[in-house]
C-alpha cells in the first residue's frame, strides 16, 4: 500500500531533523548576546508568556525568561491584583535588561522590566475609560485604566467608589476580572486616579470642593413641596444644613425657625463645615447674624 502511495505522489523524502550540534550552538549564541546585553547594561524588548507563582514567564532574546511581580513596569498593591491583569498582558511587549543569567539547566533568566519607559500620557476628567476591575471591595472597586490605551501609556491604577454608581444592582453584578467602561473624575489628594459610574459628582471626589472649608459662602434656598428645602452653594453645589444640638448648643431652637421660614431664592452666609463624598452634599452652617437675632 506505501509503495502504491508512493507511485502516485512521487518518491518519499526523510526530513532531516537538525542534529543536535546546531541546537547546541544557536542556543550557545543566544546566550552569549544575552551575555552582552547584561554586562554592558542594554534595554531589550521582551514578550509576556504566561503567568508564574511570582512573576511572568517571558520570551527574551530567543529564550524563555522570567520577571518577578517586583521587577514589572509598574507595582500593584498585592499578587492578588498581578493574577487578575495577567490575561490581559500575555503576548504584549516591554523593554527590560538581564537582571540575572545562570547557565544552569535549564537556564535561568531573570529580567528588570522596571527599565521600561512609557510615552508620557494623563486621563481626561470626564471621559470614559474601559477600566479591569482589579478587586472588589464592600466600598468600591479597584480599577486598571492602562488596559484602555493597550498598556502603551502603562498602568492608571485607581478606585471607584460604590456611591458613585447609579444603578447598584449593576454594581452588585460586577466581578473581578470584569471590563467595565466608567469615568475619570480626577485624582485624590494622594494623586491616586478616581473613577466612577457617572460624570455627576466629580468636584466632590477629587478634593477641588476641599477650598471651601471653614469659609464663609453664599447660599441659595430652593423652596421645596412639603416645605423641603434644598441648598446651593454658588447656585451650583448641593448642601445641607443640619439643625443639631452639637452644631447650635446654644440656640438651636431658633435656628430652626429660621430654617423653618426661609423663601424660595432667599440668600443666606454659611460656613462651609466639610464636604461629604458619601452624600456628594457640603455641610452647612448658619452663621447669617441677621438671620438669628431676626426671630429672637
Amino acid at each position: 500500500m506505501f509503495d502504491f502511495l508512493k507511485n502516485i505522489f512521487g518518491q518519499t523524502k526523510q526530513v532531516e531533523l537538525p542534529s543536535e550540534t546546531p541546537n547546541k550552538e544557536y542556543v550557545k549564541q543566544l546566550i552569549e548576546n544575552l551575555k552582552d546585553v547584561k554586562n554592558n547594561d542594554k534595554v531589550i524588548p521582551f514578550t509576556i508568556q504566561g503567568l508564574k507563582t511570582k512573576g511572568f514567564l517571558i520570551k527574551i532574546g530567543g529564550l524563555f525568561g522570567f520577571v518577578p511581580f517586583a521587577h514589572m513596569p509598574w507595582n500593584y498593591l498585592n499578587k492578588l491584583h498581578w493574577n487578575i491583569v495577567a490575561p490581559y498582558l500575555i503576548g504584549h511587549k516591554f523593554f527590560g535588561s538581564i537582571y540575572s543569567l545562570k547557565e544552569t539547566k535549564p537556564i535561568h533568566i531573570t529580567v528588570n522590566g522596571q527599565k521600561h519607559k512609557f510615552q508620557a500620557n494623563d486621563l481626561e476628567i470626564g471621559v470614559a475609560y474601559k477600566c479591569i476591575v482589579i478587586q472588589k471591595k464592600r466600598y468600591g472597586l479597584f480599577l486598571e485604566a492602562g488596559y484602555d490605551f493597550n498598556w502603551e501609556y502603562g498602568s492608571f491604577f485607581g478606585l471607584a467608589h460604590k456611591s458613585t454608581f447609579f444603578d447598584l444592582e449593576e454594581y452588585e453584578n460586577i466581578t473581578q476580572g470584569d471590563i467595565i467602561t466608567t469615568y475619570f473624575h480626577g485624582y485624590n489628594n494622594d494623586k491616586q486616579p478616581i473613577f466612577g459610574d457617572t460624570i455627576k459628582e466629580i468636584d466632590f471626589l477629587t478634593g477641588k470642593l476641599d477650598k471651601y472649608i471653614n469659609t464663609t459662602v453664599e447660599v441659595t434656598v430652593r423652596k421645596l413641596p412639603n416645605n423641603k428645602r434644598e441648598y446651593f452653594v454658588d447656585n451650583i453645589f448641593p448642601a445641607t444644613l443640619s439643625v443639631t444640638k452639637t452644631i447650635y448648643p446654644n440656640d438651636k431652637k431658633h435656628i430652626k425657625e429660621v430654617v423653618a421660614n426661609l423663601i424660595d431664592n432667599e440668600k443666606i452666609t454659611c460656613e462651609v463645615l466639610g464636604i461629604s463624598n458619601r452624600s456628594k452634599k457640603i455641610q452647612l452652617k448658619l452663621i447669617d447674624e441677621y438671620k438669628r437675632i431676626k426671630i429672637m
